[in-house]
């Protein structure tokens, strides 16, 4: 049986960091979030914790009252995963995008490739897989806030967009979009603040039978009228033989993962009741790799300052 470790670490809020929630649209591709997941270092910082840690019993006993165990072996029952290929970021589709033609820049990176064109202004990492693009003549501030168009057309827009740049992914378009306002106070006693929408920022993610995947995200923004202003986006290459899910692991090996995930990381430390858990999917190297996955708040004893703390499992 192939049973590997990963242990990541991201502070962000807890509701940044969940795997459920968001808006489906259906479309032939999808993409990811703006969760940075980094290694776990072990800190000197003084953690307050509400208990003296968690034993295997305890892992077992709430992976068990959460299904989670079930959910796994439910989960690896289905078909095997199939997926377009993704032939990496590429000009031509670029420039079909933004609709001009864009003149290549000199750089010195072999793994970085920048353009320009009239409007629009673009760059390629190819080590890291991410594409950025922005206007370069309307920015934010300066763009007329009207009219403001409706979330749906923007959701809309997002799925065009998508298609255009040649993109698909796993499963469905998993989209969240939300305005970005600015609130103007008014020095006169009485009178009521004035809220102004200055720009839409949509989050798009692939999916996995419905599942958010972990490690594609793309981030839109497009004026109040709709149309685009710039675009972030990871969206790393799925390997040939890396959309296979692996065996079931036995119920002793999962609660073993959990464990050992867990252990000596301050949410191990904490009553399972005051954990957070699920399985998710995670672009791991190549591999979708089912995760369990663990998060709640962490106080500073310090500061008093507290934050969003997750773990994930590879299973």
């Amino acid at each position: 049986m192939y049973i590997s470790r990963k242990v990541l670490s991201a502070i962000a809020g807890i509701c940044a960091a969940s795997f459920f929630g968001c808006a489906e649209v259906d479309g032939s591709g999808t993409l990811g979030d703006d969760l940075q997941a980094v290694n776990v270092v072990q800190s000197t910082q003084t953690i307050q914790v509400a208990s003296e840690g968690m034993t295997k019993k305890d892992v077992e006993k709430m992976l068990r009252s959460r299904g989670i165990i079930d959910i796994v072996k439910s989960s690896r029952a289905h078909a095997a995963i199939v997926a377009d290929k993704f032939d990496g970021f590429n000009k031509k589709n670029i420039e079909g995008f933004v609709g001009e033609t864009m003149a290549a820049e000199k750089v010195e990176s072999v793994d970085i490739e920048e353009g320009f064109g009239k409007k629009f202004r673009y760059m390629i990492d190819k080590s890291q897989n991410t594409l950025r693009i922005v206007s370069i003549k309307r920015d934010i501030a300066s763009a007329s806030k009207k009219p403001v168009v409706s979330k749906d057309k923007i959701r809309a827009q997002v799925v065009t967009d998508m298609k255009r740049l040649g993109l698909k992914g796993v499963g469905r378009y998993d989209i969240e979009v939300r305005a970005l306002k600015a609130k103007t106070m008014d020095s006169t006693p009485g009178v009521a603040p004035s809220v102004e929408t200055l720009a839409f920022k949509a989050r798009v993610r692939d999916t996995v039978y419905g599942e958010k995947l972990r490690g594609r995200k793309a981030t839109f923004t497009y004026y109040t009228d709709g149309n685009f202003q710039k675009l972030v986006m990871h969206w790393p290459e799925i390997a040939q033989d890396g959309m296979a899910m692996r065996k079931v692991a036995s119920n002793s090996e999962i609660v073993d993962l959990a464990y050992d995930a867990l252990k000596g990381n301050p949410l191990g430390k904490q009553r399972p009741d005051q954990i957070q858990s699920g399985v998710g999917y995670e672009l791991i190297d190549g591999q979708i790799s089912q995760v369990l996955y663990f998060k709640g708040a962490i106080t500073d004893a310090e500061s008093g300052a507290t934050g969003g703390h997750l773990v994930t499992a590879e299973l």
